[in-house]
Parts: C-alpha cells; structure tokens; sequence
C-alpha cells in the first residue's frame, strides 16, 4: 500500500507538472479530501483486489494519453509512467497469490513456435 501511494503521488506530481508547462490549470486531487482513519473499513484482500482492478484502468488512461500527444517528450514520460504502474501491477499480483488471495493462472510447456 505505501509503494502505491508513493506511485500515486509521483505520477500526480508528474502529470501536474505536465499540465503546468502547457498552460492548463490544475486543482487540487481529491485525496486532499482523504482522511486518515486508524482501522481500515474494508478487508486487505478486498483493497488488494480493488487496486489491481484500477491498475489497468490507470494503464488505458495513460495509453490514451500517449497516442493523444504531440510531444515526443509527453509520450517517453507517460511510458515511464506506464511501465511503474506495471511493475506495482505486478508486485501486487504476485502478493494476491502468495496470500492465496488470487489463484495463479495455469502455466503452458506448449511454445509458440510449435
């Protein structure tokens, strides 16, 4: 969770500045309106889960904001950005299953040259 919320901030960070340097206001993220509680509503599995489902959505709307650049520059810092929500992606898959939260999917011995 603390590698995620340190990636959110990055990317925010990032896009903001992105969005600065182009004249196009920002406003404030609503996790300005976050509140720190001390017990967590909701279970970890379901947090874990919930945030691998965002992560592709996050994916697409960087995708969608690389094919709509017209910066070359724009397009290389949003496929870094890409490729750290891929790597947390993946860190967090690879927790679902070592808590046997997700099950692993089958793995093949069959190439693809065959």
């Amino acid at each position: 969770m603390q590698d995620g919320i340190k990636l959110s901030y990055h990317q925010v960070d990032v896009l903001s500045e992105i969005y600065r340097e182009n004249g196009v206001p920002t406003t404030t993220g609503l996790e300005a309106h976050v509140l720190k509680v001390n017990k967590s509503p909701f279970s970890d599995k379901l947090m874990a889960n919930l945030i691998m489902f965002l992560n592709t959505i996050g994916i697409g709307n960087l995708q969608t904001a690389v094919v709509s650049s017209y910066k070359k520059s724009h397009m290389k810092i949003l496929k870094e950005l890409i490729e750290q929500v891929e790597s947390y992606s993946e860190q967090g898959f690879k927790l679902l299953v070592r808590k046997v939260w997700f099950n692993e999917p089958p793995v093949t011995n069959r190439s693809i040259d065959n």
